[in-house]
């Protein structure tokens, strides 16, 4: 088995089925065409016809064991069967097209028809011609259709990987984001903290109560100092310096959609002491809908909903069909990317989708606990 493959080359089932479908069509037509039935004319045209079992892998071969049976029997499939596996497999043109010559020089000069008018010669020149180049042709056509399909997919390929790596790029500068989010908020309250103990350390009366303030003060800005090695590590060396100042939280939700300028009606129902992670998930939430909505469905109404249900906080920004013109803007979703990762980072979830109607519904769910 093992010696087989070698010599036919690593074939399907179906490959296999279709050369034993050209090797019985090869050895009828050799017999209907001969002129002279006899065992030298079958036996060639029998050999002939078996050498298209080796075309695939050894295209050549295949080709000159088909020219006894071509030239003395007229077995034509062999040999054009071959030309095409030739053309197919991208033998080199300074081969592929002389022997395309030789076999059209010796179906025109070994016709057994006879030639006895000028007509004749150049009806079965013209017909050799046809038959070898649209054998040649046909093969280099479906070389390149393989070519261009197997070039397709590769770009498919390199498409889904350029797309994966751009996803885990956002889920990475979401988690960086998020952590110096986190660094910068605690700063901002270890600061307090600090300013507070540092003024209990010089008015308390009490020294038990200084020594204290004094402890809390020295353990804030060492939590401090900590914080921004973690940051130096976190922070992109080509990113712009921030100050360390409080992030957005749902006190600034008013602002954005002011500054939006799109027909918004919300309500927002949430517990007073929210986690500031949760507010930040809650603000970049409904910016990216309103962005969207700008973008994609200019003076369609804008409706947020944000209500805590048991133990959950849920939060609905939807839109109708747009109204006005829609902006040409690509849209990668890149920005629900990030906020799948914020999500689940909280312990929540993240959905982004159109609606019956022509809408868009972005949906946020994340535990309050």
């Amino acid at each position: 088995m093992t010696r087989l493959r070698e010599i036919t080359g690593e074939r399907t089932l179906r490959d296999f089925l279709i050369d034993l479908a050209l090797v019985v069509f090869a050895l009828a037509h050799g017999y209907l065409v001969a002129f002279d039935v006899n065992w030298l004319t079958m036996s060639t045209t029998f050999v002939g016809a078996l050498g298209i079992f080796v075309r695939r892998a050894h295209p050549m071969v295949s080709l000159l064991i088909s020219l006894p049976g071509f030239l003395l029997a007229d077995g034509l499939v062999a040999p054009f069967v071959a030309l095409y596996s030739l053309a197919y497999k991208g033998t080199d043109n300074r081969i592929l097209y002389p022997v395309a010559g030789v076999i059209m020089v010796g179906f025109t000069a070994f016709w057994r028809g006879g030639f006895s008018s000028a007509h004749d010669i150049t009806f079965t020149s013209t017909y050799a011609l046809v038959g070898a180049v649209g054998v040649v042709a046909t093969g280099l056509l479906v070389r390149t259709r393989r070519e261009l399909s197997a070039s397709i997919e590769q770009l498919r390929v390199a498409q889904a990987e350029d797309i994966e790596q751009i996803a885990r790029d956002v889920r990475r500068d979401e988690r960086t984001r998020l952590a110096r989010e986190m660094h910068d908020v605690v700063s901002h309250q270890v600061s307090l903290i600090a300013v507070q103990a540092g003024a209990l350390q010089v008015t308390a009366e009490d020294p038990d109560a200084a020594r204290a303030g004094s402890v809390i003060r020295t353990l804030a800005v060492t939590t401090i100092e900590e914080l921004r090695q973690m940051l130096t590590v976190l922070r992109d060396p080509e990113a712009p310096h921030r100050e360390l100042t409080p992030q957005f939280s749902v006190l600034d939700i008013d602002d954005l959609i002011t500054e939006s300028g799109l027909d918004v009606d919300i309500e927002m129902d949430v517990p007073d002491q929210l986690a500031s992670s949760v507010q930040r998930a809650i603000y970049r939430t409904i910016q990216e809908g309103l962005a969207n909505s700008r973008k994609h469905a200019p003076g369609a109404e804008v409706q947020i909903r944000c209500y805590a249900s048991g133990k959950a906080l849920l939060l609905t920004v939807t839109n109708g069909p747009h109204v006005g013109a829609v902006l040409d803007v690509p849209s990668t979703q890149h920005g629900h990317i990030g906020l799948v990762e914020r999500a689940e980072l909280l312990g929540g979830t993240f959905e982004a989708g159109p609606i019956e109607g022509g809408g868009y519904l972005i949906r946020l769910q994340v535990p309050l606990n």
